[in-house]
């Protein structure tokens, strides 16, 4: 994998680095111990003007997320994914 996210918290992030090609690219909103872990946190402090105006946007349809491919969840372990 190149990339995962913890949404859930509860000291997931080194499961999820040992997942990850280079360790890196985790990011929790989650864990408030993310950063000292080596993972990104990048919601430390939500701002409600902010997360108003990226749910407008949103719902204008002016947010985007390029996927490459898409796996059915039984095989999103598959090696070279």
């Amino acid at each position: 994998m190149d990339a995962a996210l913890d949404f859930f918290g509860d000291d997931v992030i080194p499961a999820l680095q040992s997942l990850i090609k280079d360790g890196h690219r985790v990011v929790s909103i989650a864990d408030p111990t993310a950063a000292a872990q080596g993972a990104h946190q990048p919601w430390v402090r939500p701002d409600t003007g902010d997360l108003t105006f990226l749910a407008e946007l949103a719902g204008k349809g002016g947010l985007t997320v390029n996927v490459e491919h898409a796996l059915p969840l039984a095989e999103a372990a598959r090696p070279g994914t």
